[in-house]
Order: structure tokens, then sequence, then C-alpha cells
């Protein structure tokens, strides 16, 4: 765990004590969650584990840092339940009395790096559902005083919004936060209990029909070949990254040409490389829907996320560019409108129609939503700050091509892929096609998708 002179030790700290609440069914996000986790072996439960790591003010002493991570756990029953499966299914039960491993460093000099290294190695260790508190804090001080706190937390606790409500409230409570952050002090959280409830009651049964009719018209649409997915057992995949400020410009500037978002820009690019790779049009790619639009349940810490099946082959690639991104948005919009639903109840449908399990592929997770709330940028960019570098896959396992794409102060496109379907010189390749194409839709909207498809192919070469 520790490196060279560090100190390292595990505290585990009471951090509320209430009167609990009678056991409730899981979330459909929850039960996504569940029943994903169930198909990995334990060691590999970890990988899919989330963490944020947090500068922490100078000055600040080791009980303020407890005090305000005893607030935030007293506000949110996520992290002060156990999950269960019984007799009565899948279940979430708060706890009565509730804990939080502490695992504390003293590393000299330490910086922002290293101490998400530390954290990451602090989220090797698996939590238990059934004692609950799937959640572990690491507290990295130098010589003494606090100087970063990291957070982890199990993916049945919170996904990414819900991790960063977290680390935003504990940022409120130490007197750094921001105004978001204090807005959130201020709010009442819901709470996945009311969710669970809300979701299994008459007031959504149309919602609950729905989502069965879209999986039935899945069926029907899709060949077996592609729905479900074909599982990939092989293990072992390699990831590399794109990060490019001119990037980050042009896709914003290829929004506005196109009349459209940067998530459909994304997708669109990230269909035509899909359907390159697998050599074939009807495919069925994987969008995460965030399931946080309505109001109510925006705040909520807990795992929402779900996988939604987004078929392509109805992409009209002998058009232009704004055909494709037309269409894309529209089949997108449908995918994450039925997004929350009940997997069980899924999972059976599939099995009566193919007699297989479901499984997904090809995953599209967009999470630069900064992007969206830019204006065109003015100015030049720096094209020396393109850069493609290989990275470490924390998940060996899963589906055979993963793009994530993030904002902020440049374009970060991630893609995650089967070696046996793309070695690292080609995943190269297709990370600068994808700024290529880029710079080319921010300029001019009349792109031929044709002349994209024949620049992906060159990019990734022929399949052996």
């Amino acid at each position: 765990m520790s490196s060279g002179s560090s100190n390292f030790a595990m505290e585990h700290l009471p951090v509320s004590q209430g009167a609990g609440a009678p056991p409730a069914p899981l979330t459909f996000g929850q039960l996504s969650v569940f029943r994903v986790m169930q198909t990995l072996p334990f060691d590999r439960w970890p990988e899919t584990y989330l963490s944020r790591v947090l500068r922490l003010p100078r000055g600040r002493r080791d009980q303020e840092v407890v005090t305000a991570l005893q607030m935030v756990a007293s506000r949110h029953e996520s992290v002060r339940t156990r999950f269960v499966d019984d007799v009565r299914g899948p279940t979430q039960e708060v706890l009565t009395a509730a804990s939080l491993d502490i695992v504390r460093i003293d590393e000299p000099g330490c910086s922002e790096t290293h101490a998400k290294e530390l954290t990451g190695q602090a989220a090797g260790r698996r939590f238990d559902w059934e004692a609950g508190s799937c959640w572990r804090a690491v507290l990295i001080s130098d010589l003494g005083e606090p100087k970063f706190l990291g957070v982890v937390v199990d993916h049945i606790v919170a996904d990414g919004p819900g991790l960063q409500r977290i680390v935003g409230e504990i940022r409120a409570v130490l007197g750094v936060g921001n105004s978001s952050d204090v807005a959130l002090l201020r709010s009442e959280p819901p709470q996945p209990r009311e969710l669970a409830v809300t979701q299994r009651s008459a007031a959504w049964r149309a919602r609950r029909d729905a989502a069965v009719r879209r999986v039935d018209d899945l069926l029907k649409e899709l060949s077996p070949e592609v729905f479900p997915s074909p599982a990939a057992p092989r293990e072992g995949r390699i990831a590399a990254v794109l990060t490019s400020e001119q990037s980050r410009r042009a896709l914003i500037r290829a929004a506005h040409r196109l009349g459209t978002s940067p998530h459909t820009v994304m997708l669109c690019l990230y269909t035509i490389a899909a359907r390159a790779l697998f050599e074939r049009d009807d495919l069925a790619l994987t969008l995460q829907s965030g399931n946080r639009v309505q109001p109510r349940w925006r705040g909520i810490v807990s795992s929402m996320n779900q996988y939604s099946a987004l078929p392509v082959a109805r992409v009209p690639l002998e058009a232009g560019i704004t055909g494709v991104a037309a269409e894309v948005n529209r089949a997108a919009l449908t995918a994450y409108s039925h997004g929350a639903y009940d997997l069980d109840v899924f999972r059976e449908r599939v099995l009566q129609a193919r007699g297989t399990e479901p499984s997904f592929d090809n995953f599209f997770n967009f999470q630069g939503h900064d992007l969206e709330r830019h204006d065109t940028p003015e100015g030049p960019s720096d094209p020396s700050r393109t850069v493609v570098r290989q990275v470490s896959s924390a998940r060996q396992t899963g589906p055979r091509l993963d793009l994530k794409v993030g904002g902020r102060e440049a374009l970060t496109v991630k893609l995650r892929v089967d070696p046996a379907l793309l070695g690292q010189e080609r995943l190269g390749r297709l990370l600068m096609w994808f700024d290529y194409e880029l710079q080319q839709l921010a300029v001019r909207a009349d792109v031929r998708a044709e002349a994209v498809v024949e620049r992906c192919l060159g990019a990734i070469g022929a399949r052996s």
C-alpha cells in the first residue's frame, strides 16, 4: 500500500447512529449494479469502484475532516446501507449504526498525482455488501498535517454524480466549497428507498410498460447475432487516451455548425468507428443512461446509471454528416428515454426470446457535460497539446469496445478495447482519427459520411 517512508494505518470509525429503516427493494439502478456484479468474481469487484481526491485547506486537523465525513454520512442513506439477497430478493437495509473505514497515510511531500495513486491502492480491498457502509476515506497527511482526502465508493452506493455530491458537501463543510457545494448542503437530498418505492408504484406503471415494449422492439429489430451482444469471455483490455485542447474547441464548433450537441457529434463518430471495426451495419451500441432528468431525483446519492441499447442499422451513412447526426440524435433520445428499467424483467424477456442472458457491448459514455454549456470559444488553440498516450486499464473484462468522453480544459477521449479487436498502434491511430474528423467538422458541415468512413478504415487498417 505505502511507499518508502509512508506510515499507514486503518481505522474503523462510527459515523452515525439512528433508527434505521425497514428493508426496501433496490432501485432499478442499484439492481443493475447488483446483477452485473454477480457475474464477476469477487476479486474483480474493486475494478468497478469509483474514487475522487480533494486537496484539503491548510491548517485543518484530522478531527475536522472526520466531522465532515460524519456529517455527510448522516445526510445520505446510501453510504449507511447494507445490500442483501435473500428470500425477499435483493433488498437494501439502512443500518442503525453505520461506520466508515479510514485509511490514514503519512506521506511527506505527497503530490496530488501520488495521492490519487494511494487512493487507487486503497480501493483495491473489496467492500462487503452485507456488512454495509460500502465507502472508504483515505486521509493523506504531510508530516502530520492533513493534505489530501480520497473518497472511494462501491458503484452500488453512488455513480459519478453521486460521488461528486459527496465530495462537494465535504468541501462545503470544510469551508472551501464553491456556491454550488454550499447549495447542496442547504437542500434535503432524496434517498434511494424513496426512489425504489416510486419506481414500483402505480404512478410509474406506464414507464415500466414502455420499457418492456422497448426491449421487445429491440428483440424484433436486431439480429440474435448482435442483441444481446455476443459474450466476451476473453480477459485482457488495453486503453489509450486522446487529450486535446484543439479537439475541445473543434467539438464545440462542430456542434454549433451541425446544429446539434457535442454529445451527438461524438456519438456520430463513434457509430462510424464501431461499424467499421466490427464490419457490420446492424450493430447495437450501449449508452450509459444517467436517469437524472427528473428534478426530484437529480441530486440523489445512489447508482442511477443503466445500460440502454442503441441500434444503429438505420443510420444513413450514404448521406452527409448532418443526416447522420439527425438520425443518431433521434435514436439516442429514444434509448435514453427508456433507460430506467427493471433488469430482472428485462432479463426474463431476453431469456424467453433468445435463450441466453442479456449482455451489452460497444459502450459510449459521455461525461463532457460542461461542453454543453459553453459557447464557441474564440482564439487559436495549441495543436502541440494534442497527445495520445497509452494508459493502464483497471478493468480487464467487460465490453470489447468502450469509449468515454470528458471535457474541462481539454477534450479527453478514452478508448478501452479488446486487443484481439485492435492493437495498441491502431488504437492510437483511431484516436487521432477522432481528432482529425473534429477539425474537419469544425469548419464545414457538408462533410460526406462515406469519406469519414473511408478515413476511419484507413486509420484502423485491414482486419486480420
